[in-house]
């Protein structure tokens, strides 16, 4: 009659001949439970089972995938749960290496205890090669001892003259005993990791908490000394002493009290001192000149345009790349603010390196800068005052505030003033936060032209239209302002969202670089 067996085509069991008995599942993967155990490592623990149905007289084997790994029959791929019936001559692939066929073939005897199994395979089977099974010890190797519970000194013997088994002194062989090992050991075995785990984690935290601990102490001890007290102290006893100029008409600097000071037409130099005894010397320079040509600039690009030029001058002047902006006269009735532009800068002046803010400010065709400096060797004391006192420092009058306005390289070029003006009224009428980007260019290009062209009764009716639209945006605003802190209040997530948003849509590029207005909504700070 028949009976069914695999045979391994490929492998680390290539040759292995296993025989698939009724009743009696065959199951093949990495784990020492399976009747055959493999070694590759791309073959899961338990990989497959071959199951012959006991109460069948065919030859029907079921094969069954428990894993999601590379199982294929013939070069169909299989997925964890398939199972099929094989066939005569069918080659079952798993992983990369390892392929078997399943095959049925003719023997002479019933069916029983006869059929070769795992226990009784050929004398060739790696199963029964001793050489591939437990290799041999060295004679110099001691008897190593089995961990069964007896904890007796087994070693491997053979029989001598007599039939008696004794130990072999030229040869000896080192036994593997091994188990399942039971739940309760198991869980012992996970929390002796799991505390492994928990005291490595503590001391790499706590090395790591040493490190910023020693750190910082050094940081702390090591640093220069900052002043609490660095201030820009009056002393007017002198009668000759002065604490502001003024460089142009509606722009002044302000600066500690001092009598060393030089003003020439559109240019102030002071020379004054910080901190509680005045030990720490403070050099402003600040300029004003027009330039027609940066009314077609924007700001940024004639904030680089300045440096350029300054750099030019003094090559040893290094400007860091973090520019900064700031709005001063925020509080004066419908203003939108005044920009501010600055950055740190480093520079020699003869043999000295001294640190300072370049501070940058423009009004139509008007550009200012102020340079404030004290020696690099007090940058820790300072920097962070003299940034304070930026707004401070430079004064822009109120009365140019409201109508302040710059150049800007968009801009409306092939309209006439007249018509600029025109749709701007027209549009103001609407008093719609969707105008007002239309409006503002209208009003910017009007600017503009009636600047470059020296049309003072156009110049002065943009204005008018400015102040208007600012006056608009005060009033729209502080209605935003109100519904949204109401919104706060009472906790309304959902409409404030909805206001954060419409507003940032009312206030768009046009106003980003202009309007602290914006810069408030967009910080969401609603004061």
């Amino acid at each position: 009659m028949k009976h069914v067996q695999i045979r391994f085509l490929s492998g680390s069991r290539k040759e292995l001949i296993c025989p698939i008995e009724k009743g009696k599942a065959l199951s093949i993967g990495r784990s020492r439970s399976n009747t055959i155990v493999l070694t590759e490592p791309d073959v899961s623990a338990r990989h497959c089972i071959l199951r012959k149905e006991a109460g069948t007289e065919d030859n029907a084997v079921l094969l069954e995938v428990l894993s999601s790994r590379i199982t294929k029959l013939e070069d169909t791929p299989l997925c964890i749960g398939d199972k099929k019936n094989l066939t005569n001559g069918q080659r079952i692939t798993m992983g990369d290496d390892v392929v078997f066929r399943f095959e049925e073939v003719e023997s002479d005897v019933e069916e029983s205890d006869d059929i070769p199994t795992l226990s009784n395979l050929p004398a060739d089977s790696p199963e029964n090669d001793p050489e591939k099974t437990i290799p041999p010890v060295p004679e110099s190797s001691p008897a190593v001892p089995l961990p069964d519970s007896g904890g007796t000194n087994n070693t491997t013997s053979v029989p001598n003259d007599t039939g008696s088994a004794q130990p072999d002194e030229n040869f000896e062989t080192q036994a593997i005993r091994t188990r399942i090992a039971s739940a309760d050991e198991i869980e012992e075995i996970k929390k002796s990791f799991q505390n492994r785990q928990r005291k490595k984690g503590f001391l790499i935290a706590s090395a790591v908490t040493l490190f910023l601990v020693l750190t910082l102490g050094c940081y702390f001890y090591f640093r220069p000394e900052t002043e609490t007290q660095v201030s820009w102290p009056a002393d007017l006893k002198d009668p000759k002493a002065t604490t502001a100029l003024v460089l142009r008409s509606n722009v002044g600097i302000v600066f500690p009290s001092t009598v060393g000071y030089s003003t020439k037409k559109d240019q102030i130099e002071v020379f004054s001192a910080l901190g509680k005894n005045r030990e720490i010397p403070l050099h402003i320079l600040a300029k004003s000149w027009d330039d027609p040509a940066s009314l077609e600039l924007d700001r940024d690009a004639a904030f680089r345009k300045c440096v350029s030029m300054l750099q030019e001058k003094d090559n040893s002047l290094n400007v860091d790349s973090n520019r900064e902006r700031i709005f001063v006269n925020t509080g004066l009735k419908d203003s939108a603010g005044v920009p501010l532009n600055f950055v740190s800068y480093t520079r020699r002046v003869e043999n000295d390196d001294v640190f300072g803010y370049l501070i940058f400010f423009r009004y139509h065709q008007e550009q200012y800068i102020a340079l404030m400096e004290v020696p690099v060797s007090t940058q820790w004391k300072t920097s962070f005052y003299l940034k304070s006192q930026i707004p401070n420092m430079f004064r822009i009058s109120n009365a140019i505030t409201p109508g302040y306005w710059e150049g800007c390289s968009n801009y409306r070029k092939k309209s006439s003033i007249r018509d600029d003006l025109e749709e701007a009224r027209i549009a103001l009428m609407q008093r719609s936060p969707a105008s007002w980007s239309r409006i503002f260019l209208c009003v910017r290009s009007a600017l503009i032209k009636a600047q470059k062209q020296k049309r003072p009764p156009e110049l002065e009716q943009a204005k008018r239209l400015l102040l208007k639209l600012r006056q608009l945006q005060a009033e729209w605003y502080s209605a935003q302002k109100l519904a949204y802190l109401y919104a706060e209040n009472n906790q309304e997530k959902h409409t404030r969202e909805i206001i954060q948003s419409n507003c940032e849509s009312a206030f768009t590029a046009e106003f980003q670089n202009s309007d602290y207005r914006y810069d408030l909504i967009r910080r969401k700070v609603w004061k």
